[in-house]
């Protein structure tokens, strides 16, 4: 069994709804979807911040700009909409494996038998910490072979192997009920605005390999005949992350 561990420093800069434009949205929209998300998902662990756009910069202020009733219902220009700040987390890289090792010879039989498999973790925080996920992949593989010696110049080889690798990601969040909402002008988690994005896809491979040998020797020639086969299937059952809604604005 060999633990491998790392962590190194992730983050920088992100940007996010600013405090006074969700005060602005629950005061005069406070019974929106929009509202709601703006209100109980906000980004933590910030650093210093400062404000990016304004509701002139965002929306403009001309016809149907800020400051109107028609397009922007009257969001003041001067409103804050979004911030920038920095943001950091450990980027985790966590992983164990184990291998196992047979082989023993007794008469003329000689058996081979190993087995490897690895747990590795990866990922890093999210700003907003009800969207932090972790990827999560596996591997086994094992082999095994059988030898018999008929005699000084006859023998038989057996052997099998079979590899499976499985991986889920985006696991382990708080909160799967917000879909991918994207926001022009919003990154505060991995490109997006809100939600853990292609969460909890699952995808699994197999691979099988057999073959079965028989070497003889005569004279200066070397005689093998036998049977050799492989099968292998890719499984993505990706029906949640497939079947999750995604919205993009252009703005808020």
């Amino acid at each position: 069994m060999e633990p491998l561990r790392s962590s190194a420093s992730a983050g920088g800069s992100v940007t996010f709804a600013d405090p006074q434009f969700i005060a602005f949205a629950t005061a005069n929209y406070p019974n929106t979807v929009g509202t709601h998300v703006l209100s109980t998902y906000k980004p933590s662990g910030i650093g210093s911040s400062s404000v990016q756009q304004t509701a002139a910069a965002v929306f403009g202020t001309g016809a149907g700009g800020c400051g109107t009733t028609t397009g922007q219902n009257g969001v003041p220009c001067a409103l804050a909409m979004i911030d920038t700040g920095s943001f950091g987390a450990t980027q985790i890289r966590n992983g164990t494996q184990y291998f196992a090792r047979i082989d023993q010879g007794f008469g003329k039989e000689r058996l081979y038998v190993s087995l490897f498999r690895t747990l590795l973790q990866t990922g890093a925080a999210s700003p907003m910490p009800q969207f932090s996920a972790l990827n999560n992949t596996w591997q086994i593989a094992g082999q095994v072979g059988w030898t018999h010696t008929f005699s000084a110049n006859t023998l038989n080889e057996v052997t099998a192997g079979q590899s499976r690798v499985e991986g889920v990601l985006g696991s382990g969040a708080k909160d799967y009920t917000v879909p991918s909402i994207s926001v022009n002008g919003i990154n505060a988690d991995a490109g997006q605005a809100y939600g853990v994005g292609f969460a909890q896809g699952d995808f699994i491979q197999h691979n099988y390999h057999w073959r079965d040998v028989l070497t003889h020797v005569r004279g200066t020639h070397t005689l093998r005949f036998g049977y050799e086969g492989w099968y292998g299937d890719d499984v993505e059952p990706f029906q949640g992350p497939w079947s999750q809604p995604k919205f993009s604005f252009v703005t808020c």
